[in-house]
């Protein structure tokens, strides 16, 4: 999966707009959209901005730990 794919995955995760990502990180809603279609990539200062709303390491975010599996 591709970073502007995982972005994406994570935002409508926590059920937000792009508009709504880019208010609470500080970025303008057309440079979401950016990140998000692979047209240019975020800042190393947003890219963990957007980790930290989204409750995740930054190795989790790069989808290189796995998600926990739930007990059952």
């Amino acid at each position: 999966m591709d970073l502007g794919a995982r972005i994406a995955g994570w935002r409508k995760s926590k059920g937000l707009s792009e508009r709504e990502l880019a208010e609470k990180i500080g970025v303008t809603a057309p440079a979401v959209y950016q990140w998000e279609d692979g047209k240019t990539i975020p800042s190393t200062k947003n890219l963990m901005a957007i980790a930290e709303l989204m409750g995740v390491t930054m190795e989790r975010f790069y989808g290189r730990v796995p998600p926990q599996k739930r007990a059952s």
